[in-house]
């Protein structure tokens, strides 16, 4: 959230895969892909108005940077969305035959458990 983040961070999440991208300085980024089966946990830290994102990564020598200064609400979606999807993804659920708004509510409902 601008101000407190002047080059502020984005976590774009797909069905297979999170993109994270990390704004280093004035139109630069980085950007780490990771595969949704190589994400062993997804951790939220709350304080009153903000929070953190966490990856623990298979596969990587050290996990992502945190993904700090979102609103909690949002940490705790992406955090639901991207548990329903690493447990969808262990079952072999397939999506190919349901929309996204469909996908993004059942995956979001698995991850809350």
């Amino acid at each position: 959230i601008f101000p407190f983040d002047l080059f502020p961070n984005e976590i774009i999440v797909h069905e297979t895969k999170v993109d994270i991208i990390y704004g280093m300085f004035f139109l630069s980024k980085k950007v780490i892909s990771i595969p949704i089966e190589n994400i062993l946990n997804v951790k939220t830290t709350n304080s009153f108005i903000f929070g953190s994102l966490e990856f623990e990564v298979n596969g990587f020598t050290g996990d992502p940077k945190p993904v700090h200064y979102l609103l909690v609400r949002d940490a705790m979606k992406v955090r639901q969305i991207i548990s329903g999807l690493i447990l969808c993804h262990k079952e072999g659920v397939d999506f190919k035959d349901l929309d996204i708004q469909t996908v993004r509510k059942k995956v979001e409902e698995i991850g809350k458990t």
